[in-house]
Order: structure tokens, then sequence, then C-alpha cells
């Protein structure tokens, strides 16, 4: 997968920071190109169909903000230290890694 797992627990509060119980996640550039709005319906049609709380964890940056239904989906968080990083993936539930 890219990463190795996290040698400790993160920062007390991240989850809870972030709203994350279960989730996937997209790393990439945030534009139209890269795709991150078919990975974004993906997960909201997941969640009408099997699980309502489960959200698309967004990490990284650029021009892309999810508009309508999916707003209530997705979670972006920008940039993230390595640590930080290492521990949502880590407990994802799939991850889609953005590429050129």
């Amino acid at each position: 997968l890219g990463f190795d797992p996290p040698a400790a627990p993160p920062a007390p509060g991240f989850s809870e920071r972030f709203g994350l119980d279960r989730y996937f996640i997209y790393a990439g550039r945030l534009e139209e190109g890269k795709r991150v709005h078919v990975a974004a319906q993906y997960v909201a049609d997941f969640a009408r169909r099997h699980d309502p709380s489960v959200k698309l964890v967004v990490i990284g940056r650029g021009p892309w903000a999810p508009e309508g239904d999916l707003a209530r989906v997705v979670r972006r968080v920008g940039f993230l230290s390595e640590e930080d990083k290492d521990w949502v993936m880590g407990r994802a539930l799939m991850a889609r890694l953005g590429w050129s």
C-alpha cells in the first residue's frame, strides 16, 4: 500500500476532530481530472445502500469541493503529518491513492 503501519496511536482527539469512524480514503490532488468526484459518488452510494455513517476522508489539496449530497459523506482533512496519515490510512475500509 505504500506506507508503514503507525508505531503509536495518534494524538488524542484525532478521530473526533474529523468525525471519523468507518471511512474510505482518497489521497491525492483534488481536481476533476483525478476523479475524486467519482470516489465521492461511490462512497455516497455505498452509504445510501449499506451504512449511512460511512465517510470519504479526502487527503490533499486542490480546487475540488463536494457539492450537494456528496458534502454529507466527504471529510476534507487537507495536509496531514506522516504520523496522522499513517494512522488514518491504517484504519480505513479502503484507500484510493491519486495518480497522474
